[in-house]
Order: structure tokens, then sequence, then C-alpha cells
């Protein structure tokens, strides 16, 4: 989801839709870098350690027809400039920097430095050489909530998905609208043994040094999507033609090979000569005072898609490869916006069980209604509840709130930030802070920013927190810190209970090494306010 600007409904004195940040500098040395235009989540953003909520901006190019580079050696300037301007970028806004440096030993102006030099060592450097440098840099920060991606239209698939368990690789999906019984006579849980004549742990193991080293589990998992699904404007590495795959059915010793075509899309886009390149907001960001806070991670745009729908560990997902806990005794409908069902345990109890597939949803208030009365029945009819939120890609802080309101009686104190300020966000924050007389009670704060933020709803308590965040903000800055003291998200320091549903029994969170972003933040604030008992395997601890 994108950071935005609340609804104002008040229309002279309103914040005019307060604006979300927009670092924008005009580079018109980025000439025929095709593709180049790029979506770089990662600068600006709030930070807490390893628990941190990266911000996120958005590189996009504009043809600039007077100027283009003819020669090999305006193309490599021109790369060398656009890492210039990477640089002054993430050197503004990228909020985890400083903690980097110190922890972690990466330095930006180094990591700058080692990718010039790349450019510089090589004068006939190609396009999709330069991707790779820039793919390196991103990676270098071991960062889910920073990424790259391009303007390109090369992408290859095979029409089947892989997963590894114990040191093993299965299949989980297979479209048989494109790869029929008669072709590939294998099915969901046969273990492939090969692919592409290599054993297929050193092809994840080649796939996963391509992402530089964050934490092993989920980047492993990330591998085992690309194997099979891969594209120029993200991961790269574009395959084409035929493959050989070798795989063992389930029950069997034998090994059988069969050799599949990769389903290729050539690059449609060609050098469209100069650029000029801005920063903007992009999904998982936190924005400034007066916008919606997210929390999801760029991850997921890549690996979203019919073929991930039809995959059960695809990345949010209405329903996951969670079996059936036990008997159902109540489900819900096929058409409800979650997945839930009341089911028998062995001990005899009734248990409820609901999907979270991720905080980002088309219309929030209707998934909030709903989470209510799925939390109102399953606090008269049930003893205990599974929360099932494995491979959730994040979204929506707001949303996120309203849920987690309706999973207590009493407040939940939620995690602080670091987070790294522009002068754009000291501009929100004093636009805000100007209006702030105006805004009295609920009404006022409703007639301003609607009566819910993302199905979260909006009260006076609401406002004031927004505007001493607003207050906090203007007093960092006038301290000199671009950087600042640890603060809640928007000032909201503690989650109310909902005043509509909820649900006090015991909760088993399920979660696991594709939680990324908001997916992180959720499990945080039920175990730190020990809520929840946490059961799988830790999440992706994106944005730090």
């Amino acid at each position: 989801m994108k950071t935005r600007a609340f609804p104002a409904a008040v229309a002279a004195a309103a914040l005019a839709a307060a604006p979300a940040f927009a670092q924008t500098a005009a580079l018109q040395s980025l000439q025929d870098l095709a593709g180049s235009g790029a979506a770089v989540a990662g600068p600006s953003g709030a930070f807490d350690g390893a628990r941190a909520s990266g911000g996120a901006a958005q590189v996009t190019g504009n043809d600039l027809p007077s100027t283009r580079a003819t020669t090999q050696s305006q193309v490599q300037q021109a790369m060398l400039s656009n890492l210039d301007f990477i640089h002054s970028a993430f050197d503004a806004q990228y909020g985890p920097g400083q903690w980097k440096q110190s922890h972690e030993g990466w330095d930006l102006n180094a990591a700058i430095a080692s990718a010039k030099a790349q450019v510089q060592a090589d004068p006939n450097m190609t396009i999709a050489q330069y991707h790779d440098v820039l793919r390196r840099f991103f990676t270098s920060m071991k960062d889910f909530h920073v990424s790259v991606q391009f303007d390109s239209t090369e992408a290859s698939s095979l029409p089947f998905t892989v997963s590894g368990a114990g040191g093993h690789y299965f299949i989980t999906s297979i479209d048989r609208s494109k790869l029929s019984a008669s072709s590939f006579p294998f099915h969901v849980g046969d273990e492939l043994v090969s692919f592409g004549g290599k054993p297929i742990a050193q092809v994840v193991a080649d796939l996963q040094a391509r992402l530089g080293g964050n934490t092993s589990q989920t980047e492993r998992a990330l591998a085992e999507m690309y194997l099979t699904s891969r594209s120029g404007a993200g991961f790269g590495d574009v395959a084409e033609g035929p493959i050989n795959v070798s795989v063992k059915p389930a029950g069997s010793s034998q090994v059988e090979t069969r050799q599949l075509t990769w389903d290729y899309s050539p690059e449609l886009i060609s050098n469209p000569g100069g650029h000029a390149f801005s920063m903007a907001q992009a999904p998982g960001s936190m924005g400034g005072p007066g916008s919606i806070p997210s929390m999801f991670s760029p991850v997921a745009a890549e690996m979203s898609g019919p073929e991930a729908a039809a995959n059960p560990f695809g990345l949010g997902n209405k329903t996951s490869f969670v079996p059936a806990l036990g008997e159902k005794v109540w489900q819900s409908d096929p058409s409800a916006i979650f997945y839930a069902y009341i089911f028998k345990t062995p001990g005899g109890h009734l248990a409820g069980y609901v999907r979270i597939p991720s905080y980002e949803t088309p219309d929030s208030n209707a998934a909030v209604a709903e989470f209510a009365g799925l939390m109102q029945l399953f606090q008269q009819k049930t003893d205990g509840l599974v929360l099932d939120e494995v491979d959730n890609p994040g979204g929506s802080v707001p949303y996120l709130y309203a849920l987690a309101s309706m999973l207590t009686g009493s407040p939940l104190t939620t995690p602080k930030h670091h987070v790294a300020i522009t002068q754009n966000d000291v501009d929100d924050a004093v636009q805000l802070l100007q209006m702030a007389p105006m805004v009295q009670n609920d009404s006022g704060a409703q007639l301003v920013l609607g009566k819910t933020l993302d199905g979260y709803p909006v009260d006076y308590t609401v406002w004031r927190n927004m505007v001493d965040y607003s207050r906090f903000v203007v007093a960092q800055w006038n301290l000199g810190k671009r950087l600042t003291d640890p603060i809640a998200i928007e000032g909201v320091a503690s989650i109310n209970p909902s005043s509509v549903a909820n649900f006090t029994k015991p909760i088993l969170l399920l979660i696991n090494e594709l939680d990324f972003s908001g997916g992180d933040f959720f499990p945080a604030i039920m175990q730190d306010n020990a809520r929840a008992t946490l059961f799988g395997t830790r999440t992706a601890g994106a944005g730090g």
C-alpha cells in the first residue's frame, strides 16, 4: 500500500490532503539507461534496530528528448551520475543508515564507491550489467524494505512452483492449463531433484546468493520462488529456451526427467533517450505527518499475480499452506473476505481459526466489520484462537491497528521507531499544527480525517496523537536531528481496545520467514504485550 494523504473534508481549512514527501531532483545525465526508472524502497523511513520499518521512495523516469547519450562514454557517465543521485537520496532519507554503519559495518559512501568502481572498470558495460550493479548496491543494505525495480518487460516463468523442506525441494503447485499431465506426469508433493542439469540445492543457493545475505531462511524461500519466476524489472537473471527438470515422484526411488521451455517475454522497451528522475512515495513507507503510514514489502509486488494466487505458498493469498487443524463445525462463506472456521481440538474444545493474508485490502472498512463479526462469534463460541499470518507481506498500519484492537481487552503498547525526517516532513507537520486549533472534538477530527483511517476508527484522541507527533517532528528538526529519537508511528503509543468486538481468550499466532514489514510488526506487538504465543519460524525482519 502506498502512503497517501488523509481525506480532507474541510476545503479551505483542511490540510489539502497533506502532501507526502517528494524529494525531486532532475538528473539530465541519466541518458539511455534503458529501463532504469527504478522503484527504490528505502530512502526515508522509520527504524528501530532489527524491528524496523524502512521508508520507501520511487524513482521514475521522464523522457528528455533534448539530451541523448550517443557514445559509450556518455552512457558510462550517465551511470555514474545515476549513482550520485542515488547517493544523495539515501544520504538524506535512509533512516537505518547510521544504525547499519555502527552495527553492521555497512557504509553508504563505501557502497556507492564500490558500485562506481564496477562501472569504471568496464567501459563497455551494458544496461543489463549496470542493472546488476544497482541490484548489488541495494541488496548490500540487507533491508527487505529496500529494492530496485526497472522499466523492463523481459520476464520468464515455468508453470509450476517449488518449496523446500528439510533440505529437499517439493512441487507445491502446477498450472495444468499450461502443463498437462501427459507432458509433465508429476504431482504436488513430488520432489524436484535437479534443474537445468544441476542439483536443485545448488541452483537455489546460486539464486539466493543474488539476494545479498540478509535473513537466510527468508532469502532461501525467496530464491525458491525465483526458481520458476523471474523478471528483468526485479530479480533479473531472466532465462529462456529449453530446460531439463528431474523429479522423483512421491513413494518412488526412480528419478524421471522432462524437458520444459521457459515461457519467455522479450524486452520491448528500447533505450528511450534522456530521463529526468524524481523521488516519490512507494509501497512500504512511513511518510510525514498527515499521511497514512504503510508497512508493505516491495517484494510482494514482484511475487503477486494469478500464478502466485494458485500457489498455497504464495505471498498474501487468502488461504495458506496450513492444513485444516481439526474437524470443522463452522466455516466462513467462500465469498467472505476472511477464510475462517471453528474446529474441534483433540481435547474436545472448540477453537477458532482465521487467516490474515496481509494488511492490504481493497475495502478496509468492510474487512474490519467482517473481522469484528468473527471476533464476536469466536469470543462467544470458542476457547481459543489460531491466527494464521504466514506469508504476509504487510500493508496499512492503521488497518493493522484496527484488527489488533479487536484481539484485546486492554491497551496494546506499540514499538517505537527512529524516523528519518526531511524539510518536507517538517512542512507537513507545521501545516497540521496550524490547523490544530480548528479541531476540538470527535466530529471535528472526523470532518478532517474521515470516520476511519483504513478501518481504524477516528476520534479526537487520534487527532491529538497526530498533533503531538507533528510537534515532536518540528522539535526534533529544530534540534538539528534528521533521525529522530524513538517515537511511536504517528504518535500512537498504544492501541485501545475496540468498542465493537474484543477477543480476550488465548491466541496462537502462526508466523514464518515470509512475513514482511507489517507482517513483522503485528507479531511484535502481540508478543511484546504477551497477548499471543508465536509459533513458527522467525519473520523476515523487513526494514533493517
